[in-house]
C-alpha cells in the first residue's frame, strides 16, 4: 500500500455531509407539511387523503433516519481520509455503513411505490394500466427485499459481516454494487416511461400532451440522480470499495451525497403539484393576492380602453364609478312619468335603457 504524504491526507468533508442532510431534512419536511395542508383543503366531496399521501409520509420518516444516520456517521470518520480514522472506529463504521445501505434501500423502495400509487390515483379509470402498476409494484417490492437482505450475507460466517475481526471470508461486493445500481436505474427509467402511453392516448393537443409529460418527468426527477449514481459507479468502481487502499471514508462522499439528495428531491417533486395548488388558493384569498390581481387587471383595463378608442373620454366619465343597469334606473327614476327615460351610464357616448315592470300577483311572477 502506497504511503500518502501528510498534505494529501488532510481535509474533512463532514461539513458538506451535514449541510446536505440538514437542508434535505428541512426541505422535505416543509414539502410534506404543505402537501397535507393542501390535501386537507380539498374541495367538498373530493378524496382528502389516499395511499400515496401515507407512503410519502413514510418516505419522509425513513429519509430523516437515513440523513440523521449519515450525520452521526461523521463522528466515526466519514468525510475524512481513512488513514486519519482511529482504528477503534472500524467496527462502528462498518455497522453504520450496513444500516445506511438498508435505510437507503427502504427510501428508494418507498419512492417507487409512492410514484406508482400516484399513477394509480390519476389513471384509475384504466383497469389495464392499474393492473400493470400492481405487477410493477410487486417487482419493485421483490427487488427491495433483495437489496435489504443480500448485503447482510456478504461474509461466511454471517456474523463476520458486522464483526470485521472475526475469522472468516468475505466476498467481493463490487459485482453486487454494479448489479444493484443498474437494476435501480432500470426500474427508475421504466417508472418514468410508464404513464407515457396513457398520456399520448388522451384527447389533447400535442402541446398539452408535451406539457403533461414534462410535469410527470419533473414529478419523478429523482430518477436522474439514480442514473448519475450508476454512471459514477461504472466509471469509478473504487467509490464503492471498502478496502483501505481505496480510502472509503473519503472517496465515497460524493456518491453518498447523491444518495442523500435522492429522497428529499423525490419528496419535493412529488409534492410540488399540490404545493402549487395551495399557493394559487392562497393568492386568491390574501390581501397580497388581491392587490396583485388588482394591479394587473387595472393595467389590462387601461390598455384595453386605449386600444378601443375611448382614451379621449372626458375626465368625469373616466373617473366615475361603474353602475349596474338596475342602480342607474333607480337613480334616474324620479317620478312615474319619466321612469322610462334612458339612464346615463358613464361609458362615453353609450347610454342604456331598461324597460322593466314588476307586478305582484298571488304567485309573485315577473311580467
Amino acid at each position: 500500500m502506497a504511503i500518502e504524504e501528510p498534505a494529501q491526507i488532510q481535509g474533512d468533508r463532514a461539513p458538506e455531509i451535514i449541510a446536505v442532510a440538514v437542508v434535505g431534512i428541512a426541505i422535505s419536511t416543509i414539502a410534506v407539511v404543505l402537501r397535507f395542508i393542501a390535501r386537507s383543503q380539498a374541495r367538498p366531496g373530493a378524496l382528502m387523503f389516499w395511499w400515496d399521501d401515507w407512503t410519502i409520509l413514510a418516505t419522509l420518516i425513513v429519509s430523516h433516519g437515513f440523513l440523521s444516520l449519515n450525520i452521526a456517521w461523521t463522528n466515526y470518520g466519514l468525510g475524512k481520509h481513512f488513514l486519519t480514522v482511529p482504528f477503534s472506529a472500524a467496527v462502528p463504521n462498518n455497522n453504520i455503513s450496513h444500516a445506511s445501505i438498508l435505510l437507503y434501500a427502504v427510501c428508494i423502495w418507498l419512492i417507487k411505490i409512492t410514484t406508482l400509487l400516484l399513477y394509480a390515483r390519476i389513471f384509475q379509470v384504466s383497469r389495464t394500466f392499474v393492473s400493470i402498476l400492481w405487477g410493477f409494484g410487486a417487482c419493485v417490492t421483490a427487488w427491495f427485499i433483495c437489496t435489504a437482505i443480500i448485503p447482510w450475507f456478504n461474509c461466511t460466517p454471517v456474523s463476520k459481516t458486522l464483526n470485521l475481526f472475526e475469522p472468516g471470508v468475505c466476498f467481493n461486493r463490487m459485482p453486487w454494487f454494479y448489479a444493484s445500481a443498474f437494476i435501480n436505474a432500470f426500474f427508475d427509467l421504466a417508472i418514468l416511461l410508464l404513464p407515457l402511453p396513457s398520456i399520448l392516448r388522451m384527447q389533447m393537443t400535442l402541446r398539452r400532451k408535451i406539457s403533461v409529460v414534462f410535469v410527470f418527468i419533473l414529478g419523478y426527477s429523482s430518477a436522474f440522480l439514480s442514473f448519475a449514481r450508476f454512471i459514477i459507479i461504472v466509471r469509478n468502481p473504487t467509490v464503492m470499495s471498502t478496502e483501505p487502499d481505496a480510502d472509503p471514508t473519503w472517496r465515497t462522499v460524493p456518491l453518498l451525497i447523491l444518495s442523500m439528495l435522492e429522497a428529499p428531491l423525490a419528496i419535493l417533486a412529488l409534492c410540488s403539484p399540490l404545493i402549487g395548488q395551495l399557493v394559487n388558493r392562497s393568492l386568491k384569498h390574501t390581501t397580497f393576492g388581491s392587490l396583485f390581481r388588482s394591479f394587473f387587471s387595472t393595467r389590462s383595463d387601461s390598455s384595453s380602453q386605449s386600444r378601443s378608442g375611448y382614451s379621449d373620454v372626458d375626465s368625469r366619465n373616466a373617473k366615475s364609478q361603474l353602475y349596474s343597469s338596475t342602480a342607474a334606473l333607480g337613480q334616474k327614476r324620479s317620478s312615474d312619468e319619466n321612469y322610462l327615460d334612458p339612464a346615463p351610464i358613464p361609458m362615453g357616448a353609450i347610454s342604456v335603457s331598461r324597460n322593466v315592470e314588476i307586478s305582484r300577483t298571488a304567485q309573485s311572477s315577473f311580467v
